[in-house]
């Protein structure tokens, strides 16, 4: 099966030297079309979509009397999602009361769901109604984090808001860029939707996006954020009102608080995690009248609830998806719902999915598989020629103290635990959307209660049913849900080569995260602390800068010249290229340990080597084929890079490397790659004068 599946990706008639991405992926990539309902299809989306169905599979079925509260009311949250027919039956009736409770939204006028009454508007009541049932509010963003400098606790925090567009680069294109005008028309005809007259909508949709274009341009850029010691701006709420003026600060947040009773005077700390932004917003506020700020906030909350109402709306928010993504259709409801309920109640569906197709020796083979990454990544901090003694301790220490989770945490099986934490929010079956309303305001209620919580290290950001990892400076601790470990990424039947190509590629990834350009300011214990002498900082961010002057060179076809944002997607770019090196000598020392040197067998009907195989793994899982409207979406809002970029792509002295292992199989370790970027970029082309020993 193994053999099938990776030789049925490849292209062998591409020399892999030239294009290794082809090579591994070609007949990958021909044979897979990618859906209409999608904006692009990978090895990760597959998977994905596989997770999708044992998902629906398990909430799809009769509660049992042995179930504990949690798994029922997952269930019923799910069979009220995909009851199309309830949803367009409800109409609009508990939309408009929805819309009421926040004043009204001034576009309807005196229809249900307007009644705006300018003389009562206050912006900061507003927001505080707002924040009542969502962990998001438009304008500024306001919540309680891990504090950084104290990881154990919780502090509050304000910073710029996400926007309605995926990225700010969205509104900087010129006022009549198509997606943004798709985005305009997109508002205006959900308005008329919901009541609106065709001339008030018109004009008061421009004055929403007007609004946020001028919000956007005050936004501090990605690019800028990623230096965690400049966003950590703590001082107390009195402060805050002094530095930052336009906005009743203490009013917000005090009102804030009040959602779950707790009371703040003005010592209380708060982190200011955007300046530039922070005293930029009062002045924007005051520019713009209230009913426009009022048809911007609650349009903000409204148009993110069209999924539980009438196909009318999904049909608006498609066409404006059409155009920011290329999908062309919406995904199958029942996929839609069971992600919205897994992201509701992650732990529950997450022990369902467990206990339909996890498989314990998994947990067992994957301990193991950290723990002999982790030795070659120490190792390979030894081998740094650049690196001070005193600072390769400490390093090895940190990496020492990483601490790997795999598949689930032992909440999924506690019964009292799931009812306890999925207690404070109630399933509407003849109402989905009063059911994601409750869901939300529950969350907002237990994220704000954190604030006089301590940190707690056994909560998981994901659910043990989503295919992805990640490590978290603050704790530092990697994580591996259940649902990433399978093929290609891990079996406990296929070879070893095929598991340190897949999962130990990723386990890699997530270990060298502690130490990206973000991952290195934190110390063993999760503190934003510099461990660093000055020299070997300074020569850690010229390797990095190598890293983005590579990436920043890369254009992506189809994007009309646009190139990867090397500086967003270094980090993960540092974590890509020091996972692949660290698996790959971990699974040459199991080799030569576990093995006394034997190579494993090769894959049947291959002639390559497991070295070979190993790095063929690798690359197949980044296999995916993009829409040219997802290219731009990826290059303008995520840190990693697109996925044909992530393992294909190598610098001339790599290629050359690769070449001879390729053709001869021999491994070259412990160049220093940083130090030969600027030496190889005049070197000839490499081809046939590489086997001349000279």
């Amino acid at each position: 099966m193994a053999a099938a599946r990776v030789m049925g990706a490849m292209d062998m008639k591409v020399n892999p030297c030239d294009d290794f991405y082809q090579f591994a992926c070609g007949t990958w990539v021909r044979q897979h079309v990618i859906p209409e309902d999608k904006s692009s299809y990978g090895t990760f989306t597959k998977l994905r979509d596989d997770v999708s169905v044992i998902v629906k599979s398990v909430l799809e079925e009769s509660n049992a009397d042995a179930d504990p509260d949690a798994v029922t009311k997952a269930r019923n949250y799910y069979k009220a999602c995909t009851n199309e027919d309830k949803i367009e039956e409800r109409g609009l009736t508990f939309i408009h009361q929805y819309m009421e409770g926040f004043g009204g939204w001034p576009v309807l006028g005196s229809k249900a769901g307007g009644k705006w009454n300018q003389s009562s508007f206050n912006l900061e009541d507003l927001l505080i109604y707002t924040r009542k049932g969502t962990n998001y509010i438009p304008l500024i963003d306001v919540g309680v984090t891990q504090d950084d400098k104290n990881p154990t606790k919780h502090i509050l925090y304000i910073d710029q808001p996400d926007l309605g567009m995926p990225s700010r680069d969205y509104y900087l294109k010129g006022r009549d860029d198509k997606t943004l005008m798709a985005y305009q028309t997109m508002i205006q005809d959900s308005a008329v939707a919901f009541g609106a007259n065709i001339a008030d909508a018109s004009n008061d949709a421009k004055e929403i996006v007007d609004l946020e274009i001028e919000l956007a341009n005050i936004t501090v850029p990605k690019e800028e954020r990623r230096d965690p010691e400049k966003l950590y701006n703590k001082m107390t709420l009195g402060e805050l009102g002094n530095n930052f003026t336009g906005v009743e600060w203490t009013k917000l947040i005090r009102g804030m608080m009040q959602h779950v009773g707790l009371s703040l005077d003005d010592s209380e700390p708060v982190l200011a995690i955007a300046p530039p932004f922070l005293e930029k917003i009062g002045n924007l506020i005051q520019r713009y009248s209230s009913r426009v700020i009022a048809n911007y906030v609650v349009s903000r909350r409204v148009l993110g609830k069209t999924f539980y109402l009438p196909k009318e709306f999904t049909d608006i928010k498609l066409k404006y998806r059409k155009v920011l993504t290329g999908s062309a259709t919406e995904p199958p409801r029942w996929q839609s719902c069971s992600d919205n309920v897994k992201d509701t109640m992650p732990e529950v569906v997450g022990r369902l999915f467990v206990a339909d197709a996890f498989k314990k020796d998994a947990k067992t083979d994957v301990l193991d598989l950290v723990g002999k990454l982790r030795i070659a990544f120490k190792g390979m901090i030894d081998n740094l020629p650049w690196m001070e003694s005193a600072t390769k301790q400490v390093a090895k220490e940190k990496a020492d103290y990483i601490e790997p989770r795999i598949g689930y945490s032992d909440l999924v099986y506690n019964d009292t635990a799931l009812n306890i934490l999925n207690e404070n929010f109630t399933v509407y079956a003849d109402d989905p959307l009063r059911t994601l309303i409750s869901a939300g305001e529950a969350a907002v209620i237990k994220r704000l209660y954190d604030l006089r919580k301590d940190v707690d290290k056994n909560d998981w950001d994901m659910s043990p049913a989503t295919v992805n990892a990640y490590y978290n400076p603050e704790t530092n601790q990697i994580t591996f849900p259940a649902a990433i470990l399978q093929p290609p990424f891990y079996t406990h039947d296929q070879p070893a080569y095929l598991n340190y190509g897949g999962i130990g590629y990723v386990i890699g990834h997530e270990i060298t995260h502690g130490f990206d350009d973000q991952g290195r300011l934190y110390d063993k214990s999760g503190n934003l602390h510099n461990w660093w002498s000055d020299t070997d900082a300074e020569k850690f961010k010229a390797r990095a800068q190598c890293i983005i002057d590579q990436y920043s060179n890369f254009t992506v076809p189809g994007t009309g010249g646009m190139t990867l944002n090397g500086v967003n997607t270094q980090g993960e770019n540092i974590a890509d290229n020091g996972g692949i090196k660290e698996s790959f000598q971990a699974y040459r020392e199991w080799v030569k340990t576990s093995r006394q040197g034997k190579e494993e067998d090769k894959l049947p009907g291959m002639d390559y080597t497991p070295n070979q195989l190993y790095f063929l793994n690798a690359a197949q899982v980044w296999c995916e084929n993009m829409r040219d409207q997802a290219k731009v979406e990826r290059i303008l809002t995520d840190p990693h890079s697109i996925d044909m970029f992530r393992f294909g792509v190598m610098n001339l002295e790599m290629k050359i490397k690769f070449y001879l292992f390729m053709h001869l199989d021999i491994v070259l370790q412990n160049t220093e790659y940083t130090d030969l970027c600027k030496t190889l970029t005049s070197f000839p082309k490499p081809g046939n004068a590489l086997l001349d020993p000279t």
